[in-house]
């Protein structure tokens, strides 16, 4: 059987990796900023993955076409 001793530090020890990887792994939820895309040409920006493209190649970590489709926007953690 099990003492309360042990369990507590079988407790203590899950806290404990939970808050390490917490601290120590990096957050995939970072911040993105934005920039418009200098190669895109055209009047409208209809395709995500066209602007994604273009985006990747200017450098930029991918894209998006703007809520009113007229802008290719780049996007790079901050």
């Amino acid at each position: 059987m099990e003492s309360k001793a042990d369990a507590s530090m079988r407790f203590m020890f899950v806290v404990f990796i939970l808050l390490a990887s917490e601290l120590f792994v990096p957050s995939l939820a970072r911040e993105l900023c934005k920039v418009q895309s200098k190669l895109w040409h055209g009047i409208l920006c209809l395709w995500d993955y066209k602007c994604s493209k273009i985006c990747i190649g200017e450098g930029y970590t991918g894209g998006h076409c703007s809520g009113d489709r007229i802008k290719c926007i780049c996007f790079y953690p901050c």
